[in-house]
């Protein structure tokens, strides 16, 4: 479903984020992206997105991921960022859930039928009419997840979808996760939802790629997790 050959990234000032990186997302899988910080895993997310100029190929669906039907494509890639404060900026939640659908062209009954569906996918119905602000930090990934789920994306990416979730909400956001159908690709620092959730691990280090493996085959190399400095 996703190749990438040889992606490289520089940040402005000349400092590399992201050198000759090479992987490949199989459909239907969940692909856990680990590393320490400043290994270059946002980075890597946001070129899967096509937002950054890099270097190199990202081939998504057998298409080459530019400029050229860009939009269509984003159609069917579904991002959830680390803060939903950054993705949630409509008064109501489902303003805020409707806004993906209305920027296609859906109608207003056919967009609300669609708000109601991704609302109900991520057990939050009835919400429509809740003021964003207000939510808390565990409701607020939730709607977030939803404003990714309402076009019914055959990827998803997350960035870091457990930070700063309390026990309860961490469990119920990775139930979620673990149910859905799409393929899924995560960041994360959080071992125990690679263990639980992901089928295959890309390991960056230093910008650079250390591993592509089975997570049965990550966790049997405590000596690598160390060197990398994973948990």
């Amino acid at each position: 479903m996703i190749e990438v050959r040889g992606l490289s990234y520089r940040y402005p000032g000349g400092e590399r984020a992201l050198e000759g990186v090479s992987f490949a997302v199989r459909k239907g899988e969940a692909f856990a992206v680990v590393g320490p910080n400043g290994s270059g895993k946002t980075t890597l997310l946001l070129s899967l997105m096509g937002l950054l100029k890099f270097r190199g190929e990202i081939r998504i669906f057998g298409h080459q991921l530019n400029g050229k039907g860009l939009r269509e494509l984003r159609r069917s890639i579904g991002f959830v960022f680390q803060d939903p404060d950054t993705q949630l900026f409509m008064p109501t939640v489902g303003e805020d859930v409707a806004f993906g659908p209305q920027q296609f062209g859906y109608s207003g009954d056919e967009a609300k039928r669609m708000v109601k569906e991704a609302l109900r996918a991520v057990r939050m119905e009835g919400y429509e009419g809740r003021f964003t602000h207000r939510l808390s930090y565990g409701e607020k990934k939730k709607i977030a997840l939803a404003t990714a789920l309402v076009l019914s994306p055959e990827i998803l990416i997350f960035d870091e979808p457990t930070s700063n979730l309390d026990p309860a909400s961490r469990r119920e956001f990775l139930d979620l996760i673990g149910g859905l159908n799409c393929t899924r690709i995560f960041a994360t620092h959080d071992m125990d939802m690679v263990r639980r959730i992901a089928d295959r691990v890309l390991v960056l280090f230093e910008g650079r790629k250390a591993a592509e493996c089975d997570v049965e085959s990550l966790f049997k190399s405590p000596e690598n997790l160390r060197k990398w400095r994973l948990a």
